[in-house]
């Protein structure tokens, strides 16, 4: 669990490309610090931060733990499924 944010899936119910956004939020004053979406040219999850915003290597560190989690649990391609 990180130390100093935390990681709220946007509950709006809007998608981007088509997947939930991800904010990243302060724990101590609940201001958004950035989001995490998926980026189809890459398929995979990349993180943008909010302007003026300044990052510990902790903090990076615990962003970059969240997204290989996420990557982790893309779906396989239907070729590959099929081939199983």
């Amino acid at each position: 669990m990180a130390k100093h944010i935390d990681f709220a899936q946007n509950q709006d119910g809007e998608k981007c490309n088509g997947k939930p956004e991800w904010f990243i939020h302060s724990k101590r004053t609940r201001g958004t610090l950035g989001h995490i979406v998926w980026y189809p040219a890459w398929r995979q999850w990349v993180f943008e931060a909010a302007p003026n915003t300044i990052w510990s290597q902790d903090c990076l560190a615990d962003v970059r733990a969240f997204m290989v989690s996420l990557n982790a649990e893309k779906p396989q391609s239907a070729s590959k499924q099929e081939g199983e």
